[in-house]
């Protein structure tokens, strides 16, 4: 199911927020600090499941319920998220999934849920949606990390398990099929690349790089490739990773990443977002070039509260008749958000 909107309440910086999703990707864009990473959060935390023992595993891995709910918040409204999905091909099919923190005994919090619309089978907290809902934080160090070979085959959020992964996907056709994809991509990038090999040394597996120089193949391991190198790979793992997921939430990929590859990354995301809806987080004016105005959302923090909302009418409408450009905005005065609609006297 495709996540149409997310309404968030009383969530870290998140006071009241509402955000409408563009499918098939849609892309948030701020500065450091001001709740990007507080909104994937809460995503990522109405993902982990519905029983309330994953729940009291999500919460005290977060610190306790105090860390979660908004500091100030009025004591008698829970901490809340509120989803909205619909079919991809049938928009008239929506499921609306209500989650509630109590926090009122910091002791025992509880989380309730609720949800109407399409069976409970195809919600967000059932498991195998959950399982449908991924998301993206690699960074260079974490892939030149031992990796152990029994870690699971689904890519986790770090990229720690990648060896396996890659592995994994040598033993199947659809498999092979997204590796070659993430080679041709790889080579776009860096013309010299030509794959990827894993190796059981001792306890450990070790990806080796295979580059051609000079007509012969040269391997490195990945102490011996830039963050660049290895951070585009991780990328392109999760974009083409098996299963696809339903879902896919990349925080700040321009990371590490040189703005030429940008491009290509994009272009790979499109690929997917046929068939797996994706959620960007960034602060590079070099990777929003490459998105439409109707397709980000700008991300604020007020008051000490994050708001999100699409741009400005005035930016959007010189946007729309080619004066500046959302790039050009970001390096000038910054994207502004539409401003909050004031409540009817």
């Amino acid at each position: 199911m495709f996540l149409r909107s997310a309404h968030i309440r009383h969530y870290k910086s998140l006071d009241d927020v509402r955000v409408e999703f563009t499918q098939p990707i849609t892309v948030i864009v701020g500065p450091n600090a001001v709740g990007k990473s507080n909104f994937v959060d809460a995503l990522r935390f109405a993902s982990e499941g519905v029983p309330s023992h994953i729940f009291g595993h999500s919460v005290s891995s977060r610190g306790g319920a105090l860390r979660i709910r908004q500091q100030g918040a009025p004591a008698d409204e829970p901490t809340r998220i509120q989803l909205m999905l619909l079919e991809r091909d049938s928009p008239q099919e929506s499921a609306h999934i209500d989650y509630a923190l109590d926090t009122s005994d910091p002791n025992n919090s509880r989380v309730s849920w609720h949800h109407s619309g399409v069976t409970p089978t195809d919600a967000v907290g059932d498991s195998k949606h959950q399982e449908g809902w991924r998301f993206v934080n690699i960074y260079p160090n974490t892939l030149r990390q031992p990796s152990f070979p029994d870690q699971p085959d689904r890519l986790k959020e770090d990229g720690s398990n990648w060896a396996t992964v890659v592995r994994q996907l040598r033993k199947t056709t659809a498999g092979k099929v997204a590796l070659q994809q993430i080679v041709e991509t790889m080579a776009c990038v860096i013309p010299g690349f030509r794959d990827i090999k894993v190796r059981a040394i001792g306890n450990y597996l070790v990806p080796h790089f295979i580059f051609e120089e000079g007509g012969k193949s040269v391997e490195f391991d990945p102490l011996q490739l830039s963050d660049g190198t290895l951070r585009i790979f991780g990328l392109l793992l999760a974009i083409y990773q098996l299963p696809a997921p339903t879902l896919l939430v990349i925080e700040e990929p321009e990371h590490t990443v040189y703005p030429g590859a940008l491009g290509v990354l994009v272009d790979a995301m499109r690929e997917v977002s046929e068939q797996t809806q994706i959620i960007l987080t960034t602060h590079s004016p070099d990777l929003v070039h490459y998105f439409k105005p109707d397709e980000i959302r700008v991300a604020t923090i007020e008051n000490g509260h994050t708001r999100i909302a699409p741009i400005c009418t005035p930016q959007r409408a010189a946007i729309d008749e080619h004066l500046m450009t959302a790039e050009d905005f970001m390096r000038a005065e910054g994207l502004q958000p539409e401003p909050a609609q004031k409540p009817a006297a």
